[in-house]
């Protein structure tokens, strides 16, 4: 297995590298099959805007719970939804973006011989992950009205839903990283919690079999959705590639047993 990021030092994310929308049609999906949205989620932090932008998704007095291992992530996260709060328009937070963190952005990735300019980086936002709060006015008001219900944690994601009382879990591309006891303990709990859970499976994944063995163990089921999600993602994991960052692959839904074995959607 190929060694994993240094998440707590090396990796920052100051944007998404995912396609909020399939997020959000997963989110659909387990609307229309289950007649619910999440009410107890939990999300890989990231940059926290894919989870921020889900939150007019959910019904009013939801809690979602972001969790990464990195004390930046967690410090970023918090950052981002300062600049919601203050936003009054989505041209505030594209000068917040331009203003205050590009030049601190380009200085992380100087070492990697990348730079980005703000037109660049608002672009990928729009084009590729759909994070809306950034250029829908109403859609920011919405965000801005749950930010209550975003708890922003540091933590490692299984330790986390091996704790339970959670509904939906946004794996990200986590999946690509964890060893083979991990997953199982991972889509175990999911399992036992009777949440389903998504997760972006990319080229970085040393061991395809493990992953679908760990799921599949654990009892939980590809929703029928799940090639329609593959086919409309944009970003990370997405079928083909057109820029450099975005890693190939497949986005999976998966259900626990314990729901309806055909859903909607």
């Amino acid at each position: 297995m190929s060694p994993s990021p240094d998440w707590r030092k090396e990796t920052r994310f100051y944007v998404p590298n995912e396609d909020a929308d399939a997020a959000r049609l997963a989110l659909a999906c387990l609307r229309g099959g289950l007649g619910r949205a999440p009410r107890r989620p939990v999300f890989v932090t990231g940059s926290g805007m894919l989870a921020l932008d889900l939150l007019p998704e959910l019904d009013e007095g939801c809690e979602a719970q972001c969790i990464d291992l990195s004390p930046f992530q967690q410090a970023w996260m918090a950052r981002v939804m300062v600049a919601v709060e203050a936003a009054s328009s989505p041209a505030d937070l594209q000068d917040w973006l331009g203003g205050e963190v590009l030049a601190e952005m380009n200085a992380f990735y100087a070492a990697r011989g990348r730079a980005y300019t703000l037109e660049g980086v608002l672009d990928a936002l729009r084009r590729f992950f759909h994070i809306r709060f950034f250029f829908e006015g109403d859609w920011l008001c919405r965000v801005r009205e749950r930010l209550g219900m975003v708890r922003n944690i540091q933590g490692d994601m299984v330790e986390r839903v091996q704790q339970g009382e959670f509904d939906f879990a946004h794996f990200s591309n986590i999946v690509d990283y964890l060893p083979e006891a991990s997953l199982h303990r991972l889509f175990g709990a999911c399992a036992a919690e009777g949440a389903p859970c998504f997760f972006i499976e990319t080229t970085a994944c040393p061991d395809r079999e493990a992953l679908a063995r760990a799921w599949l163990t654990a009892g939980m089921r590809l929703h029928p959705a799940s090639e329609r999600l593959s086919a409309s993602n944009c970003a990370l994991g997405c079928r083909t590639s057109v820029r450099h960052w975005m890693r190939t692959g497949a986005v999976s839904l998966l259900l626990p047993a314990s729901l309806t074995d055909n859903p909607r959607g």
